[in-house]
C-alpha cells in the first residue's frame, strides 16, 4: 500500500509478504513532526473502531508481528490504512487524537 494525501509523492508504504505474513512499513517521505510520531491504522466496515498496527518514529523500516492465517490475515488485507500524528508513545485513547495525514488500500504486486 501507498499512504499518501492523494496527490503528494508517498510516504509510507505498507507491505505484506504473504508467504510469511509478516508486515513492514517504511517511512519513504513524511514530513517532519517535532516531538510527534507517526501511528498507523488499520480501518475496516468489520470493525467496530481503528486498530493501531504500529507506530514509525523516525524514516526507515518498523517491522510489525506477523498476522495469522485465516479470518484475521484475510481482514488485514482487505482493510484501508491511516497515519496519524500522535504525541511520542502513541495515541493516548487507543484511537487517533491527531490529525489523519496518509491514508491507502493494499494492492497485489505479484500474482
Amino acid at each position: 500500500a501507498v499512504l499518501n494525501t492523494g496527490d503528494d509523492k508517498p510516504a509510507f508504504l505498507l507491505t505484506v509478504d504473504t508467504r510469511t505474513n509478516m508486515c513492514v512499513i517504511t517511512a519513504v517521505n513524511p514530513p517532519p513532526e517535532a516531538d510527534k510520531t507517526f501511528q498507523v491504522w488499520m480501518v475496516s466496515d468489520e470493525m467496530p473502531k481503528p486498530k493501531s498496527i504500529g507506530m514509525v518514529n523516525k524514516p526507515g523500516e518498523m517491522q510489525m508481528m506477523p498476522m495469522q492465517p485465516g479470518p484475521e490475515m484475510d481482514l488485514f488485507m482487505n482493510a484501508s490504512y491511516a497515519v496519524s500524528v500522535e504525541p511520542m508513545g502513541g495515541s493516548p485513547t487507543g484511537l487517533p487524537t491527531g490529525p489523519v495525514l496518509f491514508t491507502g488500500k493494499l494492492i497485489q504486486a505479484t500474482p
